[in-house]
């Protein structure tokens, strides 16, 4: 990666600001999932961005009692582990669905479809790019952020 950076630099010069993985989960923009992702068997170091951390991980009120964010988390890296293996996502990067609970007043996103009463279909957006030092890391985001 450093060999990239380099040749980058003599190309287009100095670099105006870096914004590293690390610093991403370091600030909170990105939530690291490695450790639960290795238990459904994705092996890459694995993070969630805090969007999708906030809407499908974290239980809603109405909820509590009834799931919880590791059932929840386990869910979303078990569809995505799932997709890769049918080769629903081929590359370095796709969609895949999953059902997530969440109650009919919260507010709607532009990636949920209704799926029965508290139920929501989510399209979520999976991204296998460099970390920091250049070795391969998956990314889970909405389908519109990059």
């Amino acid at each position: 990666m450093h060999e990239v950076i380099n040749n980058m630099k003599e190309v287009f010069g100095k670099f105006v600001s870096e914004y590293t993985r690390f610093q991403a989960i370091e600030d909170g923009i990105l939530i690291d999932v490695s450790d639960a992702a290795k238990e459904t068997g994705i092996t890459l170091p694995t993070a969630v961005t805090n969007t999708v951390w906030n809407d499908y991980i974290v239980v809603p009120e109405e909820m509590k009692g009834f799931q919880d964010e590791r059932g929840r988390l386990h869910d979303l890296l078990w569809m995505l582990y799932c997709a890769i293996k049918s080769k629903e996502i081929r590359g370095s990067q796709g969609f895949y669905k999953l059902i997530v609970a969440i109650p009919e007043n919260n507010k709607w996103q532009s990636n949920e479809k209704r799926y029965g009463k508290d139920q929501r279909l989510v399209t979520l957006k999976s991204v296998c790019g460099p970390d920091d030092d250049g070795k391969a890391a998956i990314t889970i985001m909405k389908p519109d952020q990059d």
